[in-house]
């Protein structure tokens, strides 16, 4: 992981905690996918947080 942004690293977690939910509702086991899915959705949320925190440094660094 070595050289990838925080956000970067948020979306793969994302998008990988989405592949588990799907196998794990296949499967029928509703409490992991439950589980998986608060994984997605607290790495995009994750992801956000870091892009605006980047855009917000970008924004400052521009103006100062």
């Amino acid at each position: 992981m070595e050289g990838k942004r925080r956000e970067e690293i948020a979306e793969e977690i994302a998008v990988q905690a989405s592949q588990l939910r799907r196998m794990a509702e296949e499967a029928r086991m509703p409490f992991l996918g439950y589980l998986a899915e608060m994984v997605v959705l607290e790495a995009w949320r994750e992801a956000s947080r870091e892009r605006d925190a980047s855009e917000e440094h970008g924004a400052s660094g521009a103006a100062g």
